[in-house]
């Protein structure tokens, strides 16, 4: 496969990873927000304290940093 297609299938996996983690969170959000249950807000503490996490690893798909 071409270096550069490879390369630009990898940022684009990048960008989708991205943009389901932050849909994963707005529906988490919205599901807390109508929910008495609190272990929905806990799991949406933890979930906010390990997300820089996960985004750093998210980074890593094209082999790049930034």
């Amino acid at each position: 496969m071409d270096v550069e297609l490879k390369k630009d299938l990898a940022n684009l996996g990048e960008e989708a990873a991205l943009w389901i983690l932050d849909q994963a969170e707005s529906i988490g959000k919205k599901i807390a927000a109508r929910s008495d249950n609190t272990i929905d807000d806990v799991a949406l503490t933890v979930f906010g304290m390990l997300k820089s996490e996960i985004v750093k690893q998210i980074d890593k798909i094209d082999g790049e940093v930034g």
